[in-house]
Formats: C-alpha cells, structure tokens, sequence
C-alpha cells in the first residue's frame, strides 16, 4: 500500500516491511494517510524485529545432486565470525567449493572439502531455489526447507492470547545484543541441556516483540540493545533465532525441533528489513495484508518456455506477491558484451504462458508480462549473399518524412483522470 506520512514523505507498506525513501524516518504512532484518492487514515506501528511463521516442505536429495547451497560454518566463541560456504550436494555428504571473502565482496574459489553429514548431523542452509531457510539432517534423504509468514499477534493463530510462550533449544538468540557481540559472531545463547530444560521466550502482542523469560531477570526484549547499531561481521544485516515451538512433548532430543511442521523464528537487528511495520485502524486493529502466496514448483520441459530439459524434474520455492511479481526462479550474471565482466542477469529458465501453479499445482496460470529475446548465433554464419561487414554502407533515413497524425482535439476531462502515469487511479492497492 502506498502510503504518505507527515511532512509529505511517500512511502510503501507491505507484508515485507516500510520502505522510505533515503533518510526519511518514522517512528511509532505516526499518522498515516494511504495515498490513493479517497484513502483512509491509520496509525503506524512498529516494532524492532518480527516474528515468522515456518512451515516445513520436503524434496528428496536424491533429486538434488549438483545443487548449490549456502552454509555458515558453527561459531564458537571467542573465534573470529563464522566463515560463509558454498556447497554442492554430491549424493552422500556436501562438498565446499567457494568461500565468501568480505572485503572482496564476493564469492572465491577454493581448495573442496567435504562438509559431512556425520560431522555435522543437522546442516542449516540458504539456497536459490529454497530460500534461506532449508536443512538436511543426518539419515534424512529428504532437504526440509519452508514457507514463511510475517505473524503481527492479530491474525486469530494464538487464540486472542495477549502473550504467546514459545519455547526454543538451539541458535536462541540473546537479549539485549550489544554492538560488539554482533559484530563478534557472539549471539547465541548456550544450546538446551534436554529439552525438558529449554530457553523461553514471550511473544507480547502489546509491543509485538519477543522477550527472553528469565527466572532471574525477568522479561527482557530480544533486540538489539538501545543505541547498539553494528558495523561489521556477518550479522551487520539481521539475526535469525532457531525453531521456536509451543509444544516440546513430542521431542526426545535436541535436533527433533527441526523436524516439526510449523515453528516460529525471531528476526532482528538494524536494518529495516529485520522490522515489523503494520497500520492500525480508527479501531486499533491492526489491517490484515493478504500475504505472498508461496508453494513448491517442480518444472518440467514440457512447461519451459523454450522447450529446454535442463531442470526438468527439479523443485522450486515460488512467491507470487501480486501485480506480476512472481519470484523465485534463480537468476545467474552473463558477460553480454564479452569484456570479461558479468554485466546482466538471466532467469535459469522460464515458465510457459499458461502453466498452472500455486498449493498443489492449480489455482493460477503463468502469463509473461514481460520478455527478453536471446538471439543465438546462425548455424553456419549468414545466408549466401549477407554480410554483416556491409551494414555500414546502408543509407539511413532522417526522419524528415515524418508527419504527426491528427489525432483531433484533447478531450474535455468531466471528472478525476482514470489513470495517472500508468496507475489506475480507481484501484486501492494493498
């Protein structure tokens, strides 16, 4: 929803956040005034991180050989931060090819080293075509990866509760995080000793944030600490807490939280994507936003755009956010102009006009609003009797013969422009 909030400033609020442009600034209980003709008023809320709903989908490794993954090797403490890996998954155990070089920016080439399943029985992992948040398990042969929810408390999932006790065993993240802790890797509480022992948290729907119960200390928010804003380290972008779960009866041990169908994570930090931001009514209820519609794709050559075998059979994590915006097949940098430097992205693949998607394969069909040509070179070279060498040579027309058309008088307006630049005025984006 597009949005305009005091001193003029325009902004965009959906279920991924408030963006603002440059410097701008807004703070809890502003007043907003969507900005459409005729919009409502609102209330802005905000809170310094958000709560997201996880529910696991699975895709059998054995369909996954080759596929590339992103891993952060376990941090201990007192170490410099966490190295950053790309893996492939080769049928038994994972093989580390690249690292992440920070001052580089980008991703170096290395000596491969197997990162194993026995060494390390739960592996979290980011990947192109699952998302950030996937995982493959010691003795598992399927990848667990999710489709994720911003919860705001209203939405009806906790039963009207004011506090929802949630309850965590591994990667819970500490209150209070200072600067320095961030940027040290230092974030983590020590794992559960049982999980009949876990670390508990509070989810306050008055604040809409997560707050660590202690015994001793009480609620405390599990935030950054007020005036700590990290510069550096691998967490300068935002911090994900592990599974966090209302219900611990069916675990036996540590690792079984991975394996639940549903668990919330925390997400926090400095940078407004690791925020909440909704708008409350005259009422003080806070506006649903229709969320994006994730669902698992398997494609196929019978619905590639161009007929290509390439990932046929392969699965993907696809995200319709409406408008058009359909996301999640990975893109790869191409050298156009062959100077040795990627200056372009392309879709690994495209979806055929018409192809049916969404939950279970049906409830929307696929139609490019937009297309870009590849030409591939001719086989053979030119046709007998063309040569690109002569291009040069042809006469090009000035334009002199041009003639506007008459198109007759500009129309009287008898109300409010329809469309302006391009945006249907009559229509309330949410």
């Amino acid at each position: 929803m597009a949005i305009q909030l005091p001193g003029g400033v325009h902004g965009f609020i959906s279920p991924f956040g408030l963006q603002l442009p440059g410097n701008a600034i807004a703070v809890d209980g502003d007043p907003v005034q969507e900005d459409a003709p005729g919009g409502k008023s609102f209330t802005l809320r905000r809170a310094p991180g958000k709560l997201i709903e996880c529910r696991r989908e699975t895709t059998p490794l054995s369909t996954l050989v080759g596929a590339v993954f992103e891993w952060v090797e376990p941090w201990v403490s007192g170490n410099p931060p966490p190295n950053r890996f790309r893996l492939a998954w080769n049928s038994v155990d994972f093989d580390a090819f690249e690292q992440f070089d920070p001052t580089l920016g980008a991703w170096v080439p290395i000596t491969p080293f197997v990162v194993s399943l026995t060494q390390h029985p739960v592996l979290r992992l980011a990947s192109m075509r699952f998302g950030r948040n996937c995982s493959a398990r010691f003795g598992d042969p399927e990848l667990s990866w999710y489709t994720e929810r911003v919860a705001s408390g209203d939405e009806g999932w906790f039963g009207g509760q004011t506090e929802i006790q949630l309850f965590g065993l591994l990667d819970c993240l500490r209150p209070q995080l200072t600067a320095a802790e961030v940027e040290a890797g230092d974030i983590h509480l020590p794992p559960a000793s049982d999980v009949t022992l876990p670390h508990v948290y509070r989810f306050v729907r008055a604040d809409r944030v997560l707050h660590h119960d202690d015994s001793v200390l009480g609620l405390r928010p599990t935030t950054l600490a007020p005036n700590e804003v990290p510069t550096s380290g691998p967490f300068v972008a935002g911090m994900r807490s592990g599974p966090l779960v209302q219900d611990l009866t069916s675990l036996t041990q540590l690792d079984d939280i991975y394996d639940v169908p549903v668990y919330f994570v925390w997400q926090t930090g400095a940078l407004e994507s690791s925020h909440w931001a909704g708008l409350a009514d005259d009422q003080g209820q806070v506006v649903a936003f229709d969320p994006p519609l994730q669902f698992g794709y398997t494609h196929t050559q019978v619905n590639d755009a161009n007929n290509d075998p390439t990932f046929d059979g392969q699965q993907f994590l696809l995200e319709y956010r409406g408008d058009g915006q359909l996301f999640g097949i990975p893109f790869v940098p191409v050298d156009t102009d062959q100077d040795g430097q990627p200056d372009h992205q392309v879709p690994l693949f495209s979806i055929a006009d018409g192809v049916a998607v969404g939950p279970g394969g049906i409830g929307w069909v696929v139609r490019a609003v937009e297309r870009e040509l590849v030409l591939q070179p001719a086989v053979g070279g030119p046709p007998s009797g063309l040569d690109p060498a002569l291009a040069d040579q042809l006469v090009l027309p000035d334009g002199g013969f041009y003639r506007t058309p008459d198109i007759g008088p500009v129309p009287a307006l008898a109300g409010t422009p329809a469309v302006v630049g391009g945006e249907i005025q009559a229509v309330k984006r949410r």
